[in-house]
């Protein structure tokens, strides 16, 4: 993240291991990969905010940068779970 000083990225990295822990039942931490198509994207980097934080790795979608769009799309986009 920008500006961020470690801490936020360690947190993120940490999160699913003590989930792990904490939802034993749950199968455990994963990565959900998701191919979005280009022009979702596009309206994502059209919002200054969302287009910063992705610059430092993290694809956040909220209601003003794709999300509406993502979620109609949803069921038709290739998604992958690589377990960690």
């Amino acid at each position: 993240m920008i500006g961020d000083d470690g801490r936020a990225t360690l947190a993120r990295q940490r999160l699913p291991h003590e989930q792990r822990r904490a939802l034993p039942g749950e199968g455990g931490p994963a990565i959900l990969e998701v191919i979005v198509p280009d022009w979702i994207m596009a309206i994502l980097y059209s919002d200054p905010f969302s287009a910063g934080v992705a610059l430092g790795g993290e694809i956040r979608f909220e209601p003003p940068s794709g999300l509406n769009e993502l979620r109609a799309e949803w069921s038709k986009l290739t998604k992958r779970v690589i377990p960690l």
